[in-house]
């Protein structure tokens, strides 16, 4: 009997508790002014001319379809020149997502190359460390050798950048 009184206070205290912890608030889109792409090749990779334009342009597609403003970086752009497209295209880079796609040699003859994904959001400046982000999403993918191969890599990159917004458009579960 006095095992059944002990389980059952420690159960109403126990629960209350548990139970009353908000949920955190996961992030959304509308958390961000806007969108910066790049499109990175590792030097000395031989990618075909047009696919970084492609998958610039997939990445915009899916940003104006998500209401999300929209900036491409090219390579070589620096900090003077990201903030200048950033406000250009109406947002502030500091409350932006940084989001690249970075394409390299693959490590088998079997693959055409290694494709990673990252985004990354922008912490509050720390002194002495102004510049500090964290990852919010990854992704990767190694395209299949081929000759068709870079269409098989748009594709799969249109499906992790539908994935991220796909993520960070979802209604907040509770």
């Amino acid at each position: 009997m006095w095992r059944a009184i002990v389980a059952t206070a420690i159960a109403a205290v126990a629960l209350p508790s548990f139970a009353q912890a908000p949920a955190p608030h996961p992030l959304a889109l509308s958390d961000w002014s806007g969108l910066i792409f790049l499109c990175d090749v590792e030097p000395k990779f031989n990618v075909p001319a047009d696919l970084c334009t492609g998958i610039a342009a997939e990445a915009g597609r899916q940003a104006a379809a998500a209401k999300m403003k929209f900036a491409a970086l090219a390579p070589g752009d620096n900090d003077s020149g990201k903030a200048a497209k950033a406000k250009a295209a109406g947002f502030d880079d500091h409350s932006a997502i940084e989001m690249r796609v970075h394409l390299r040699p693959p490590h088998s003859p079997y693959r055409a190359a290694v494709i990673d994904l990252d985004a990354l959001s922008r912490l509050h400046p720390v002194a002495g460390q102004p510049n500090m982000f964290r990852k919010i999403y990854t992704q990767g993918a190694d395209p299949d050798a081929g000759a068709n191969w870079s269409k098989q890599a748009l594709r799969d990159v249109g499906l992790m950048i539908h994935g991220f917004f796909a993520m960070y458009s979802a209604p907040e579960q509770r």
